[in-house]
């Protein structure tokens, strides 16, 4: 056996070939570092006497001396890193570059019955106490054989290349991992040289080939793994990305002439080459694309952005003059980048129009999700976690050669096998998984009427800018993301008989750029649906859908909404409240989670809110609806509300205590009628001649005649709770005008028999009509609740839209 003084200055790698552990400890991406003395010599010996039989044979040691070795092996280790204990044994090793972790985790399976204090399982690690959370690692392949690298995450899935030892280049394949069934599939041949699969959701997208690569399309959702081929132009292809809807790639004669872009359902194709230079790098994310550039003569590298949906319009340079510019990732309204040899990261907000960060992060290769980016240090020998938000960050060792990650998930290669981390921050920000599916199986349905012309969206789908969102919807020029924001409020401590674990309260949120309802005409419109949900079943057992200044309260789960035509209050059915209807004509389109983008309402706070009051004058994360949905919904009366409705032909008005008229009106000295609507919070709805107004019932009423014939008038209101109903029978003359107030209606509900102009005998209140059974009526609050009461659960993931046809 060779002495440890003479290893002291060599390499690894060529310690592993003196002691002939090439093929038992060798680690590429660690071979080449030193042996700086004799202590980590002598670290080094035991380890390959522990691993070699010929100077370890296993019946002339026992298992007592291998734990012994160890634990002096584990000693050293600590004492040099003095982050890690003794339980941190395999992620020391690795960090050390003294071991692979693959290689540790034959060891410790060999070993670990004999060292349950020293080694601990690669999947059940934490971090040490300078992190900002907590992780957990899990390997994800064992190859002895060859080597896996370029690893993709998405939803549920885990793509990496796969190289088997002594294979030539044409005969690796791209493996797939369900990480929930744990099946790994192995798919097409791909070429070895470079990173040339990208995968969203059960959407794998590869380059294929070796020479001439092609582009391959592969849905893993299907039974027989249905694959097409979206490029075949005897070109070189590389590089590809997909986000469910687009793929992108480098595409010409050396991969990186331009950039070539396809719609997944094949509607749309088109290339980008800006020209004098190199297209590179390309990425996409909810269609927005972002590249490289590099231009020639100088070899300066520009960062660019394209919008997919708006492809008529130019793209923009966000950044020129990179000496790198290489790796642009993007996710949402951000783009990251490194622009310089210094390895930082620079944060580019699209919304904003500019760099908002630049982050010194020592960066050799890195990803992004949401706000979290994850990134290796230019000596590999880390994966990095950060939240640009809150700036908190996690640190995991080991050795890394690329790396992605999704959600609160990571993924990287070791340059032999992939491993993935799941990680937590401390704060609340990290979604609990269970929880999203929750809001996802509750996720409402709404139905929209045939006049309606907004739909719920993302506020900041264009530019921070929100006051000009209804100028741009009408002229076509706002995006139509079709968005509903959810929230989770728990009141788990809040324990009972009916609920022994408390419960907890999903919120859905509707964003409009435009109320118009009648002459309640207003920009930021929101609506919510609140679903209280038992902590012990999680089963709903009371929903609340808001409808203009109250709330519906349901004692079951409700899923399926109307949604009033220009006011888009929610309810159940077509009434707005006990026999009043909503302004509903047909249901001409249906929006459901499939459908629309799920995303986490807190997500906004990220926002300037001063420039966005919101419907009820407070930001929606500032209202008590928001913030303590239990204590606020169903606690207040219903508001004043009038219904007027004329059969046959007069003209109806009404007419408040102010002067202010609502219905059709005559402009004296000119020959035409006109609708106006001046009444707060009124409505003239035409195909039904009938007139709604809310919080005031001081009214008089109207009627115009446009010819002789006979009428019925009707009134009903609301108010503390209950309810009067009016009805007169009457004939009227052409040109004629009639003015009545309730007192002149107000008769028994239940008694039809009236006779012209007369008043009925009864000023009884009567019941409703088409009464709603568990409905109740309540006015939210407005002023916000200072301090939270219950603090709202932030979810971070969202699910991808799928564009409703």
């Amino acid at each position: 056996m060779i002495r440890a003084r003479e290893l002291v200055g060599k390499s690894y790698g060529e310690a592993n070939a003196l002691t002939g552990l090439e093929f038992d400890l060798r680690d590429h991406n660690t071979d080449h570092h030193k042996i700086q003395d004799l202590a980590q010599a002598e670290t080094y010996i035991g380890i390959a006497e522990a691993f070699l039989p010929k100077y370890n044979p296993a019946a002339s040691e026992s298992h007592t001396q291998r734990f012994s070795r160890f634990r002096n092996l584990s000693d050293y280790v600590s004492s040099r890193f003095n982050n890690f204990k003794h339980t941190k044994t395999s992620a020391a090793l690795a960090a050390a570059g003294m071991i692979s972790a693959a290689t540790f985790g034959a060891l410790t399976k060999d070993l670990g019955v004999e060292l349950p204090d020293i080694v601990m399982d690669a999947s059940a690690q934490s971090p040490d106490d300078t992190n900002d959370g907590t992780y957990k690692i899990t390997p994800l392949t064992t190859n002895i054989n060859g080597k896996a690298n370029y690893p993709h995450i998405s939803g549920d899935k885990a793509a990496w290349i796969y190289e088997e030892q002594g294979s030539i280049q044409t005969s690796n394949k791209a493996q797939i991992l369900n990480l929930t069934t744990n099946q790994l599939i192995t798919e097409f041949s791909v070429s070895v040289d470079g990173d040339t699969i990208d995968i969203y959701n059960d959407n794998l997208v590869l380059a294929t080939g070796f020479t001439d690569k092609d582009i391959w399309l592969t849905n893993t959702s299907t039974s027989n793994w249905e694959s097409k081929k979206i490029a075949d132009d005897d070109l070189l292809a590389g590089n590809p990305s997909t986000d469910g809807e687009y793929i992108v790639w480098s595409s010409g004669d050396d991969e990186s002439d331009y950039i070539s872009i396809r719609s997944i359902d094949g509607s749309f194709s088109s290339d980008i080459d800006i020209g004098a230079g190199e297209e590179l790098n390309p990425k996409v994310n909810n269609d927005m694309l972002v590249w490289v550039h590099k231009d020639f003569p100088s070899y300066k590298n520009s960062i660019n952005i394209q919008d997919l949906n708006n492809y008529s319009s130019y793209y923009k340079e966000i950044s020129s003059d990179c000496d790198e510019g290489t790796n642009p990732q993007i996710y949402g309204n951000k783009v990251i980048y490194k622009c310089d040899s210094t390895h930082s990261i620079r944060v580019y907000d699209i919304y904003q129009g500019k760099t908002v960060d630049n982050l010194d992060l020592d960066s050799n290769k890195h990803s992004f999700y949401e706000n979290n980016i994850v990134w290796t240090n230019s000596l590999k020998d880390s994966i990095n976690i950060l939240n640009i938000e809150t700036e908190a960050e996690i640190r995991i060792p080991g050795t890394c050669e690329n790396l992605d990650i999704w959600e609160n998930k990571v993924v990287w290669s070791d340059g032999k096998d992939i491993y993935l981390a799941e990680f937590s921050f401390d704060d609340k920000s990290i979604e609990n998984p269970e929880l999203i599916k929750l809001a996802e199986k509750y996720a409402p349905t709404y139905l929209f009427s045939t006049e309606e012309k907004y739909f719920p969206t993302d506020p900041y789908a264009d530019d921070y800018d929100v006051t000009n969102n209804a100028d741009k919807w009408l002229f076509e020029e706002f995006p139509k993301d079709q968005v509903v924001y959810y929230a989770i409020t728990d009141y788990s401590s809040e324990k009972s008989t009916e609920h022994p674990e408390g419960f907890k309260v999903l919120q859905y949120w509707n964003y409009y750029v435009y109320n118009n309802w009648g002459s309640d005409d207003h920009m930021y419109d929101w609506e919510v649906i609140h679903k209280w949900i038992d902590n012990k079943n999680n089963e709903v057992y009371k929903t609340s859908a808001s409808m203009h200044l109250w709330d519906n309260i349901y004692d079951e789960n409700i899923n399926r909404f109307f949604v009033e035509e220009g006011g888009h209050g929610l309810s159940k059915d077509v009434f707005m409240i006990d026999g009043i209807k909503i302004q509903f004509n047909g249901v001409d389109k249906i929006l459901d989670v499939n459908t629309y983008d799920l995303r986490p309402l807190d997500k906004l706070d990220m926002y300037d809110e001063k420039d966005f009051p919101g419907e009820l004058g407070k930001f929606p994360t500032k209202q008590k609806r928001y913030l303590d949905p239990n204590n606020i919904i169903g606690k207040f009366e219903l508001p004043k509300l009038t219904e007027i409705d004329i059969k046959n032909s007069p003209d109806l008005r009404a007419k408040n205590s102010k002067g202010d008229v609502t219905g059709i009106t005559i402009i004296p000295g000119v020959a035409y009628r006109q609708l106006v609507e001046d009444i707060p919070n009124s409505i003239y709805i035409f195909q039904d001649e009938r007139i709604i107004i809310l919080d005031d019932t001081n009214i008089t009423v109207e009627i115009y005649g446009t010819e002789k014939e006979q009428f019925t008038l009707e009134m009903k209101i609301l108010e503390d709770n209950s309810e009067r109903f009016g009805v007169i029978n009457g004939t009227i003359n052409k040109g004629d005008t009639k003015i009545y107030d309730f007192s002149d209606l107000t008769q028994s509900y239940t008694n039809t028999n009236t006779t012209n102009d007369t008043k009925p005998n009864s000023t009884n209140d009567i019941k409703p009509k088409n009464n709603l059974l568990n409905t109740q009526w309540q006015t939210p609050v407005i002023a916000a609740i200072g301090g939270g009461i219950a603090a709202a659960i932030g979810l971070t993931a969202y699910r991808k839209k799928q564009q409703s046809k």
